[in-house]
C-alpha cells in the first residue's frame, strides 16, 4: 500500500494541498482511505481532477475536526485522473491529510 501526504499544515490558506496521488495511469477503479485531522473545526474538498490537473470531476466536503477517516471502495477514474485533498477554507491552527492507496 502506497501512503502520500504533504505532511502537517500550520495556519494554511485556502486551497492549500494536503495529498495528491498524481496522476493514477490508465483507467480503471481502485481502492483507497483518507486520513485526515484538524486541532479546530475545518473543512476539506476531495477532489477527482482530469488528466491535465486543471478540472475538478467530482468534489466532496468533509469535516476535519478531531479525525476522519473515510474508505472508497472501487472509485472509477478515466486515463491520467488524480486524487486530491485540499484545505476548503483557511484554517487557524494545525491540519494533515493522507491518503493510502
Amino acid at each position: 500500500m502506497t501512503w502520500t501526504t504533504e505532511g502537517r499544515k500550520v495556519n494554511p490558506l485556502a486551497g492549500a494541498l494536503l495529498a495528491d496521488i498524481g496522476p493514477l495511469g490508465a483507467g480503471g477503479s481502485m481502492n483507497f482511505v483518507v486520513i485526515g485531522s484538524s486541532t479546530v473545526a475545518g473543512f476539506a474538498a476531495l477532489q477527482l481532477r482530469d488528466s491535465n490537473n486543471q478540472t475538478t470531476v467530482a468534489e466532496q466536503y468533509i469535516d476535519l475536526g478531531n479525525a476522519t477517516n473515510m474508505k472508497f471502495e472501487n472509485m472509477a477514474f478515466g486515463d491520467s485522473q488524480r486524487f486530491r485533498v485540499l484545505v476548503d477554507l483557511a484554517i487557524i491552527g494545525s491540519v494533515q491529510a493522507g491518503i493510502f492507496y
